[in-house]
């Protein structure tokens, strides 16, 4: 009847009936009877299926096969299977779509989160209690004392006044009285001498300067010694310094002479000098910071040894020049001319010139010196060196 209803309202009873309305008419009256008939048969197939089915097992191998024990145990055996599956099934549809986590009253995660909660809670509110608890002030028995007074005198009202304790709050009142002009504003004498922490901190702080003293001094004494150095001694450390100096001299010369015969004023020839410069003044003052630095308490080019050094260097170095001259210049059988002369001219400028630069680095280095401060060790030293100036001096 609604179908009935449904076809009257629609759009082919609307239309005015031609050719085209009556065939799709026919046409949808034809897919609706296929479709009816294709579930009829669908339910046919499914029921005959289920029938067959229920043939086959009346008729199976236990119904055709005698009833002895083996068939009757198998029967039990494939029926209890068969109430077990389907008990199976029957829970597994009746489960299904739950868990154990949404049968649980709270969940793992949850339960350990409140936990912790719980705990840093309790960690928070302990921590403030002890902290409410803490006195900083010291038990000291003056402390103590001031402030049972000040409780006293804090608890002293005149509108508490029990009926039967006049003579009570009078006592009070002087008391109060009392502690208002001996004790108020006064501040609390303490001798911290009379301490034992004190006494016992003090006494560590002077063990502790003591061996930090022993360990400096036991550090530096290889350092020096009182004992006079001898002539040979004086002798053989000249010596080690004039032929440090000899070879460093020696060395530069070669390489000087060398780059000059060799190479030209070309740009990497440059870059080269410059960085071997840069790199002989950054040596020269590492060597001046760990060696000189800080050690030089009086004139150093003042003294008689290092005049007597400094002497003897430019001699020797003097001495040295004239043999390389005589060996690799004069004796190959140069001629004198004008180019020999300004070599000549140019090596004398070139050693005025390095002296100059060596006297200008001198001068700047002398003012970088720095005053050590006054310390027993400082004045040992400074003794020791005046000891050995004077014994240097008379011999």
């Amino acid at each position: 009847e609604e179908g009935r209803k449904d076809a009257s309202v629609s759009l082919y009873a609307v239309l005015p009936e031609t050719m085209e309305t009556q065939h799709a008419k026919e046409a949808s009256s034809l897919q609706s009877q296929v479709r009816r008939r294709a579930s009829a048969w669908k339910h046919h197939d499914v029921t005959f299926y289920t029938d067959s089915v229920r043939k086959d097992l009346s008729c199976s191998l236990f119904h055709q096969l005698p009833e002895t024990l083996e068939t009757l145990h198998a029967k039990e055996v494939s029926d209890l299977l068969s109430e077990v599956s389907k008990s199976y099934k029957e829970k597994f549809n009746r489960e299904k779509g739950r868990s154990d986590y949404s049968s649980m009253k709270t969940l793992p995660e949850v339960e350990h989160a409140m936990e912790v909660a719980k705990k840093q809670s309790h960690v928070n509110t302990s921590g403030r209690e002890e902290l409410q608890r803490y006195n900083p002030a010291p038990d000291r028995p003056d402390i103590i004392s001031a402030a049972n007074a000040a409780k006293l005198a804090s608890d002293v009202s005149p509108l508490h006044v029990p009926s039967w304790g006049a003579h009570l709050s009078v006592l009070q009142v002087k008391y109060k009285e009392s502690f208002d002009r001996l004790l108020k504003g006064q501040r609390p004498r303490y001798n911290p001498m009379d301490c034992v922490s004190f006494k016992h901190t003090q006494a560590a702080a002077a063990l502790a300067s003591q061996l930090e003293y022993k360990k400096k001094y036991e550090q530096t004494k290889a350092h020096y010694h009182i004992a006079v150095d001898t002539a040979e001694q004086q002798h053989h450390r000249e010596n080690a310094v004039l032929h440090s100096q000899v070879k460093y001299k020696e060395e530069y010369e070669k390489s000087k002479g060398r780059s000059l015969m060799e190479f030209g004023e070309t740009q990497s020839y440059k870059v080269s000098k410059e960085a071997q410069k840069m790199q002989s003044e950054r040596e020269y003052r590492r060597d001046f910071e760990e060696q000189v630095k800080g050690k030089a308490l009086l004139e150093v080019d003042q003294t008689p040894g290092f005049l007597a050094a400094r002497n003897a260097s430019s001699l020797l170095s003097e001495k040295e020049y004239r043999r390389d001259l005589e060996t690799e210049i004069m004796g190959k059988g140069m001629e004198l001319s004008a180019d020999v002369l300004e070599i000549q001219r140019a090596t004398r400028a070139s050693q005025v010139q390095s002296q100059k630069k060596y006297k200008d680095e001198a001068e700047q280095l002398k003012g970088r010196y720095r005053l050590v401060s006054e310390t027993p060790e400082m004045e040992r030293v400074r003794a020791n060196q005046r000891h050995i100036s004077s014994v240097r001096t008379r011999t």
